[in-house]
């Protein structure tokens, strides 16, 4: 472990550790976040990306390598998908998909603690209640030290609950866009008619210079354009903008979905679990669509017994896809996420899935999973080094690499 600390030093001073630059990591174990491990293998950095990654690569000469100890361990770094970052800003009650989280947000010293506990990219959610907005895609440690958004829009925030203004407000997505889709007609339509009307009166025309003013009076049809809010419910139906659904219990899940009847929508469930959660009982409903919940790493019981409960590991054999989240929104939250999912392994869920759980499935929440999350060729260069497997609750953070630049790494081990 010296000799990583000297050679993350020597690699600040050299400029081997920034973006741009080729460096060879060379490690005994490395968990790629997608279900593979990989032993003595090398992870080939370049351009804040890894060009390569296997077992028993050969590295060229020339190419600055960062020797592991053996029971150092490679992990991809951790994405929380569900946090204010520190953030005190009030939201409001209201109906706003089409507004951005990350033109609120402001940086914290929180973000730094975020950073050292191994989270390389947040969802910031707006605050509020109802459907306060767009979450975004948040750097805690940006390696450039102050591009913080690395997507402005991911999900749309929803807090539902069971009662008739929370179904009106999400049947509103869908009276919102046929008020609109109703406007676009009659302005294509209104079009049709002067065209048609033009058409006529320059055939009638004889003089060419008439003939064309009076079509270019008509000119080309342009479609109506929605507004932002429009715009954002459109995106939701189609697919484009996914919704995050923050439910209280199963009853309330129930009610969305009535109230969602065959209407389509592209969501993930948001269920935070207390100590007599009832979500168990629509667990087959929502593994059999094969949803995402976003859940606390906490141990709950049977409500009114004392019979120990791990739902997400339920959920997750239910056919759900799952992503976890700290217990608390806060630095020793952060610092604490990965003693308190060793409870949830503890009780049955697979460790290979609660690192997915912790990397690549909340990539896949935010939209970024196809460059970010799992350690695979072509994808961005964002990784932990740790000083054992990820899940020994004495194993810590030595370093972090953000963008394929080191931004945290302990000195003098």
């Amino acid at each position: 472990m010296r000799f990583l600390a000297l050679l993350l030093t020597l690699g600040f001073l050299c400029g081997i550790s920034q973006a741009g630059d080729l460096l060879a990591i060379r490690a005994k174990t490395v968990y790629t976040g997608s279900g593979e491990v990989l032993n003595h293998a090398v992870i080939l950095v370049d351009d804040g990306k890894i060009v390569t990654i296997g077992e028993d690569l050969p590295i060229e000469r020339g190419i600055p390598v960062l020797e592991l100890d053996d029971n150092q361990v490679v992990v991809p770094g951790f994405v929380q998908a569900y946090t204010r970052l520190g953030s005190t800003t009030r939201g409001r009650n209201g109906t706003d998909p089409q507004l951005i989280a990350s033109a609120g947000f402001y940086p914290t010293s929180t973000l730094k603690q975020f950073g050292e506990a191994g989270i390389v990219l947040a969802g910031y959610y707006p605050a509020g209640r109802g459907m306060p907005g767009q979450a975004s895609a948040m750097r805690p440690l940006p390696a450039d030290g102050t591009t913080f958004v690395a997507k402005a829009s991911t999900y749309v925030k929803l807090i539902t609950s069971s009662s008739k203004s929370e179904k009106d407000r999400i049947r509103s997505i869908y009276e919102e866009i046929e008020k609109f889709k109703t406007k676009a007609e009659k302005h294509k339509s209104k079009y049709d008619k002067a065209k048609e009307k033009a058409d006529k009166a320059a055939k009638k025309e004889k003089d060419k210079a008439k003939k064309k003013a009076i079509l270019d009076k008509v000119g080309k049809f342009t479609a109506l354009k929605p507004n932002s809010k429009e715009q954002a419910f459109i995106d939701m139906e189609s697919g484009k903008l996914p919704a995050l659904v923050s439910i209280g219990n199963a009853g309330t899940f129930l009610h969305f979905k009535d109230a969602l009847g065959e209407k389509a929508l592209s969501y993930s469930l948001r269920m935070p679990i207390s100590l007599e959660s009832d979500f168990a009982n629509v667990k087959d409903d929502v593994g059999k669509a094969g949803l995402r919940v976003v859940m606390d790493p906490t141990i709950s019981v049977n409500p009114g017994t004392r019979q120990q409960r791990n739902l997400p590991n339920e959920f997750v054999k239910a056919g759900a896809r799952l992503v976890l989240i700290p217990r608390s929104d806060s630095s020793s939250g952060a610092q604490n996420w990965r003693k308190d999912v060793v409870n949830l392994i503890k009780a049955g869920l697979d460790e290979q899935v609660a690192l997915s759980a912790m990397t690549l499935e909340p990539a896949n929440l935010l939209g970024m999973g196809e460059t970010h999350g799992s350690l695979e060729a072509g994808k961005v260069a964002d990784l932990l080094i740790l000083s054992g497997k990820p899940f020994e609750p004495a194993s810590e953070i030595e370093a972090v690499m953000v963008d394929g630049t080191f931004v945290h790494g302990e000195a003098g081990l």
